[in-house]
């Protein structure tokens, strides 16, 4: 399966945008909190060196020495992942803004590299959110995308600035995020012919559909009977538990209740949905 997109490429425009946002930042903004549960701006930024690290000491060096427990289960892993996080971003406290800038910049360097000189078509890459089989490399570095951005949203969204939510760059991770729809819906099992789907309105529109052939779920165009319709930016949020579920929208047309469940408490990242 060819690469939809050039992934080191839109990692290199991302991560720019992200530092020339840091730069501009007060030492205030640092400390406020980001939206990820104790984490302040420092922690987030942190979490993302150690993404960076991560990354490259596996895919690069051939370094696993914090693999997790296999094998596990997913909420094993999900614990067992929390927990590395959370034990790097104590650490790294003592770290200050200008040396997490330098190392987000020398590792995004480092990252592209990789990335570029990286056999896409290979399936040696596993996301848990996505499917229970090996996928090609390309979808692991969509991935490793979507977590940057989502995570450069957090900031701005924690410092009171304005979403960066570029159509083209939005779009990818939206088409990356919505291999979790069809992953949790095969889950359930339904009689041949039922559909599903999801409609994006706002600065980004996708309309996918889904129907049963009876032992699992393919794309279609046909009509949903059970149909999740959000905005943009709330569709990112709900897909990254980043939305309260007072906020959750309403399935319209409502068919089956289970698959609007399903819909709603889909999410693209390894984490329980928070509703």
């Amino acid at each position: 399966m060819e690469p939809p997109h050039d992934f080191s490429a839109l990692i290199a425009v991302e991560r720019a945008a992200l530092l020339d946002v840091l730069r501009s930042m007060s030492l205030d903004d640092w400390d406020k909190p980001s939206p990820c549960p104790g984490w302040s701006v420092h922690d987030l930024v942190m979490h993302l060196v150690g993404a960076d690290v991560g990354v490259i000491a596996r895919s690069r060096d051939n370094h696993y020495r914090t693999s997790g427990p296999d094998p596990t289960s997913e909420i094993a892993f999900e614990h067992f992942l929390n927990d590395l996080n959370h034990q790097w971003v104590v650490a790294m406290r003592r770290t200050s803004p200008q040396q997490a800038i330098a190392m987000l910049r020398s590792n995004g360097e480092e990252l592209v590299e990789l990335y570029r000189n990286a056999d896409p078509s290979i399936y040696d890459s596993h996301v848990a959110w996505a499917s229970n089989r090996p996928l090609p490399r390309w979808f692991d570095q969509a991935r490793e995308f979507t977590e940057r951005w989502v995570h450069h949203q957090q900031i701005l969204d924690a410092i009171e600035a304005s979403s960066w939510i570029d159509a083209e760059m939005t779009g990818v991770v939206l088409d990356t995020f919505q291999w979790a729809y069809l992953y949790r819906l095969g889950h359930l099992t339904r009689p041949a012919g039922v559909t599903a789907g999801i409609d994006i309105t706002g600065e980004v529109e996708r309309n996918w559909r889904w129907t049963s052939s009876g032992i699992g779920w393919a794309p279609s165009e046909e009509q949903a009977q059970t149909l999740v319709t959000m905005p943009t930016r709330t569709a990112w949020r709900l897909l990254t538990n980043g939305l309260d579920p007072r906020e959750w929208p309403s399935p319209s047309p409502a068919g089956d209740t289970a698959i609007a469940r399903t819909l709603l408490r889909t999410r693209a990242i390894l984490g329980t949905p928070n509703g």
